[in-house]
């Protein structure tokens, strides 16, 4: 059964994934590519933007993009999703928890989270990708925590990994490493037995994405991944993942930043809605 109420900031998340579907054609360096990753638990919604439908029963741990945004402003209602929601906001018999206009800036590489904080509260992430050219026969792994869990090491062997050590909520870590397969884990910080496994297969020329999710007490931790490929040369594609075992081959999901003035209209707009209680 579906919870009457969820997180607004969830829900702003959730509304960037639909504006490509109605954003005029603009240059690039009028535009932003946006990857949205969903990344709490139990919370479903559904998103209108500019009053009609464009994304029904988005559910925890889906991922939306690469978009590619025109800088603009768009009018986005968030409502708690319903099992047949009408296709213009104009139609709901409820009343949106949210109702505000962003801006979405232009001439970014943008990457975007909604997660748990280390106390387990709803917040808003966002991390620039990294794209840059890597030599040959290396690939790179960032690590995002986004879980409510402690501060971790990543280790590997019976030691933690040089680079992926003391990351708290809301960090980050980026380590250019050779091109192979990793037995690593995640432990607490300054210990070497891993509380997770989560082995890692670095192909060259690839940076993979790797984002720690949900809540590790109340058992709803998991992995997504999100790998972006043709790094040796000219960034491509972005393959994407959402999987335990951290294989760049592997499932579905992605990200992307979210810049400093587009994070402060979000958190404003979200702030401005009603309360919100947290769904496990």
């Amino acid at each position: 059964m579906r919870t009457p109420r969820f997180t607004a900031l969830v829900a702003l998340l959730t509304a960037l994934a639909t504006f490509g579907l109605f954003a005029p054609a603009a240059s690039a360096q009028d535009t932003s590519d946006v990857y949205v990753v969903h990344g709490i638990p139990g919370v479903t919604v559904d998103v209108y933007v500019n009053g009609d439908l464009t994304l029904e029963g988005f559910e925890p741990e889906a991922v939306a993009g690469p978009l590619t945004l025109p800088a603009a402003d768009y009018q986005i209602e968030i409502f708690a999703a319903a099992d047949d929601a009408p296709a213009t906001s104009a139609d709901r018999d409820d009343d949106a928890v949210i109702d505000v206009t962003p801006t979405v800036p232009g001439g970014a590489n943008l990457s975007v989270v909604a997660h748990l904080d280390a106390d387990g509260a709803p917040t808003l992430g966002a991390f620039v990708n990294d794209v840059a050219t890597i030599d040959a026969g290396q690939g790179k792994v960032t690590v995002r925590h986004t879980a409510a869990a402690p501060t971790v090491d990543i280790v590997a062997a019976g030691a933690a990994v040089d680079g992926l050590t003391g990351l708290s909520n809301g960090e980050e870590a980026v380590v250019a490493l050779p091109a192979d397969a990793y037995p690593t884990g995640i432990a607490a910080a300054g210990t070497t037995e891993a509380l997770v496994d989560a082995p890692i297969t670095i192909a060259e020329g690839t940076n993979l994405v790797v984002y720690a999710i949900g809540d590790l007490a109340g058992g709803s931790f998991t992995l997504i991944t999100q790998s972006f490929d043709g790094l040796h040369s000219a960034p491509a594609q972005v393959d994407t993942g959402n999987s335990g075992l951290l294989d760049p081959e592997a499932a579905t999901g992605s990200a992307s930043l979210l810049i400093a003035g587009l994070v402060g209209l979000l958190a404003v707009g979200a702030l401005g809605g009603a309360s919100f209680a947290r769904n496990r």
